[in-house]
């Protein structure tokens, strides 16, 4: 009958079996005391981070992967549940991707001040700041020296990074060192 509701017919074959009719038992996202939902769920930061790479790369919106990052931080709850190392690195690097160095170093401030751990990730990304840094120095260098300068100012000219990303980036380098200090303290056997 062409008249009948095809979407009940396409739904009843075995293109979309009912789940529920499954022999294998499905598994309970529910643990008593624990909502289901919400920054209480224990999905929450997994949800968190893919809701953020979703943005920023299948739909292609750094400026709106980072605008969940910043509400997931609001509240405390919200920030100690979904604020993961995970999550704060890919907001890292999506900072770095747009060329904020600045926002950067405020991010691994906030990492810092929030007592998220930082990891080899988060390391990796003030190592390929740093390695651009490098980069930039040579390159101006060279440019300052092809083109005649000998004063600091035309030095200066040829750069890409400003100061204020020079003074960023150093402060990135120094939280990173106070971060691998304090790991390697908690490591540390404590001698009596």
């Amino acid at each position: 009958d062409s008249t009948g509701d095809w979407s009940s017919d396409v739904c009843s074959s075995d293109l979309f079996p009912d789940i529920r009719q499954s022999p294998y038992p499905l598994p309970s996202l529910a643990t008593p005391g624990v909502p289901s939902a919400g920054p209480a769920s224990r999905l929450y930061p997994d949800l968190l981070l893919l809701l953020f790479l979703l943005l920023r790369d299948t739909h292609r919106s750094p400026p709106s992967a980072l605008h969940v990052f910043s509400l997931a931080s609001l509240t405390p709850h919200s920030y100690v549940a979904g604020c993961t190392t995970a999550l704060y690195n890919e907001a890292l690097r999506t900072r770095w991707m747009e060329g904020d160095v600045e926002s950067v170093a405020e991010g691994l401030e906030e990492m810092r001040s929030g007592g998220v751990k930082m990891d080899e990730g988060t390391r990796e990304i003030v190592s390929a700041i740093g390695e651009a840094i490098r980069i930039d120095e040579s390159r101006a260098e060279k440019r300052a020296a092809h083109s005649g300068a000998v004063e600091e100012d035309a030095f200066e000219q040829h750069r890409f990074f400003s100061g204020s990303q020079l003074e960023a980036w150093g402060r990135m380098e120094w939280i990173i060192e106070r971060s691998e200090e304090h790991t390697s303290e908690l490591q540390s056997p404590v001698l009596s």
